[in-house]
């Protein structure tokens, strides 16, 4: 099954890492990470009313990303991310999946479409901090979404990150620049294995902002509608 497989594939790149840390991480250092993510994640469950919610990074402007290679400028982004903003945040649909789907060519429509089988998180808000793109993340009760859960609480660090379209990117002055028709689609769960500094972590305090829990089916086909009204 697609997701075992995904968290197979965490798993194994967070014991990767470790083993790669070895020895400067002993299994006495690397039992006590674990307890301490562990207890991160009860503790954000238990102040958000039994949810999961993750605060971190999840893009920035004017600076080569360690994931993609690309530079985005900042006009471009700033203006995608408040179209997003938008368009989906307000309405409680900025939803994503565990793990990205693969690109392809002959299929735009299904990279840029939500797969309700994989819908992990929700990015209930998001602001700017200098480059850095911050924001709150809901892990959802979807059988991805305790997936996800599990493995957080497991210990095992998750980052959220973009997925977009656009045309080949230029390279301009040695950095290869994303092209002006860059589209934000939304953001995926994948592993922080080697990118930490990306991690998405368990927020030690309540949500101020805490809404009731959204119908995600619902949530779902409304965000697919919003991508059908696009391409007509």
């Amino acid at each position: 099954h697609a997701r075992i497989r995904t968290r197979l594939r965490l798993a194994r790149g967070w014991r990767r890492f470790v083993k790669a840390l070895t020895p400067c991480i002993t299994p006495e250092e690397n039992l006590d990470h674990t307890r301490q993510a562990h207890h991160a994640a009860e503790m954000s469950i238990i102040l958000n009313d039994g949810r999961l919610i993750l605060y971190g990074p999840i893009h920035y402007k004017n600076q080569k990303s360690i994931c993609t290679g690309y530079t985005y400028p900042g006009h471009i982004l700033k203006r995608e991310v408040g179209v997003y903003y938008g368009r989906h945040i307000i309405h409680q649909r900025a939803l994503g999946e565990l793990d990205h789907p693969v690109p392809s060519s002959r299929d735009q429509t299904r990279f840029k479409a939500l797969d309700a089988a994989n819908v992990s998180h929700q990015i209930l808000d998001c602001h700017w901090e200098g480059n850095l793109l911050m924001a709150y993340i809901e892990i959802l009760d979807t059988p991805s979404g305790r997936l996800a859960r599990d493995l957080i609480v497991d210990g095992i660090a998750v980052r959220c990150w973009a997925r977009g379209s656009a045309t080949p990117p230029k390279k301009r002055f040695g950095k290869i620049y994303i092209h002006e028709d860059y589209e934000l689609i939304t953001f995926d769960l994948e592993d922080a294995a080697g990118v930490l500094s990306l991690q998405a972590r368990p927020l030690q305090r309540r949500y101020e902002n805490l809404r009731p829990p959204i119908d995600v089916e619902q949530a779902i086909v409304s965000f697919n509608r919003e991508l059908e009204r696009d391409q007509k």
